[in-house]
């Protein structure tokens, strides 16, 4: 079984050495205009410990978060 995780801004503390899955998608976007403040360090750490990751659109009404 694959373990694949979900993160955004509310994981802002990740010590990528410790993570131990097989995959993460991180938050990108959300709503019309808002970029996850979090995204490129996810993206960072991520690829920095070889974890494959994808991205992910958050679909909101909201133009803001």
């Amino acid at each position: 079984m694959n373990i694949i995780i979900d993160i955004s801004k509310y994981q802002n503390k990740i010590t990528w050495t410790k993570v131990k899955v097989d995959g993460v998608y991180i938050k990108a976007t959300e709503g019309v205009g808002y970029v996850d403040p979090m995204f490129n360090k996810h993206v960072t750490g991520a690829c920095s410990v070889n974890i494959p990751i994808g991205f992910y659109h958050f679909a909101s009404l909201n133009s803001t978060d």
